[in-house]
């Protein structure tokens, strides 16, 4: 398991995004986020918080909470919990889950 994503379970699988990847990615299209605020995205979506992003990315907390910040203006949530429960209904194409 990498950063709370299980393991591909044969090599056909090595290069399958999840499920999970595969909604926050539908919701980045759907927004028009940049690779910036797509990799935000999926952090925000596994519930992290402004100073885990900032860790993770080597930014600063000004430009971590900037990102969220836009994410939340151009996706039209309030908050994270609204933020992730958009990716959870996110309708993803099941030819590729």
């Amino acid at each position: 398991m990498t950063d709370g994503v299980p393991a591909a379970s044969s090599e056909g699988d090595a290069h399958r995004p999840s499920t999970f990847h595969l909604k926050c990615e539908a919701v980045a299209d759907r927004y028009g986020l940049s690779s910036r605020q797509r990799e935000v995205l999926t952090m925000l979506a596994k519930g992290r918080n402004a100073e885990y992003i900032t860790e993770k990315l080597v930014i600063s907390s000004h430009t971590a909470k900037a990102h969220i910040y836009n994410i939340y203006q151009k996706t039209g949530v309030h908050s994270r919990q609204e933020l992730m429960d958009l990716v959870e209904t996110a309708d993803i194409d099941e030819r590729d889950a």
